[in-house]
């Protein structure tokens, strides 16, 4: 629905939202195209449907969750901006906020790309294939490392870095406009948004930075430490549950980043009762 607003709903095509949609785009991949093969390997309890599979799988599952990650540290960084340097970031002709989000995005997609492709050019510990009934990604130690803090240790600290600095200038103009209101009192009623405003803020924030983290942080601990650990011994049933935590990423980022935007819920709202002008779609494009 979040893609579906964009595209149909003019007012909603703006460069905030294009962002938004490339993370769309990322969780429904991952929702369509690794989720189903997960859910039969989870039923099956054994891989049963042959090694070229089980490589397009594993490549599947490392380049979306990656670039849905990745995904989110471009809107993180994108917000930042926007926030710390609003005039220089928006009207710059020569690094324009449209250009540096496109190589944003460029990046983002690249390096998934290029994370999930490297098994395929035969960076492998060697024995992943000795048993047919086991589809795993890579066990490499050098890959192992590289996929892990590509894919989400490197990001996860640039988040925590950029909304952490997101709050602490937050909290910085509060301070400024309790001051102003000291020596100018505003009404009560613009006294009340503005709190209102930034504990919304304060909320999305947590949500944003605790639905990934949560998600996110099991899967990758164990991933980053097993291949590290030959005589550590994950169970199969904890296994599947940090990787399908991690999975619901992917439905957390649309409720993150879209259902509590107004604009959004609108959009939403007029989808579900079909009400779409068709025929001025094509002319607003």
């Amino acid at each position: 629905m979040v893609i579906l607003s964009v595209i149909l709903f003019r007012e909603m095509r703006t460069l905030t939202n294009a962002l938004i949609v490339s993370l769309a785009t990322a969780d429904l991949l991952v929702a369509i195209v690794v989720q189903p093969i997960s859910l039969q390997h989870e039923v099956m309890g054994e891989w049963t449907l042959g090694p070229i599979l089980c490589d397009f799988w594993i490549t599947a599952d490392v380049f979306c969750c990656s670039a849905s990650i990745l995904n989110i540290v471009v809107i993180a960084v994108d917000r930042y901006w926007l926030i710390t340097k609003n005039v220089h970031y928006t009207h710059n002709t020569t690094f324009s906020r449209r250009r540096v989000c496109a190589v944003m995005l460029f990046f983002a997609w690249s390096v998934s790309a290029l994370i999930s492709s490297l098994p395929l050019l035969g960076w492998k510990a060697g024995n992943e294939r000795d048993d047919p009934s086991l589809c795993i990604i890579s066990q490499a130690l050098g890959y192992t490392i590289l996929s892990t803090f590509g894919s989400f240790w490197f990001p996860l600290v640039v988040i925590l870095i950029v909304y952490f600095k997101i709050f602490k200038v937050a909290q910085r103009r509060a301070r400024t406009r309790a001051k102003q209101r000291a020596v100018h009192p505003f009404p009560r009623m613009m006294s009340q948004t503005h709190r209102t405003r930034t504990r919304s803020s304060a909320r999305t924030l947590g949500l944003i930075i605790g639905g990934f983290v949560f998600c996110w942080l099991p899967f990758f601990m164990i991933a980053t430490i097993v291949p590290m650990c030959r005589h550590c011994n994950v169970p199969p049933v904890c296994f599947s549950v940090v990787l399908w935590l991690g999975y619901s990423n992917s439905l957390l980022n649309p409720a993150i980043y879209a259902i509590w935007d107004k604009n959004f819920r609108r959009s939403f709202k007029r989808l579900l009762v079909c009400d779409v002008r068709w025929t001025s779609i094509f002319y607003n494009w």
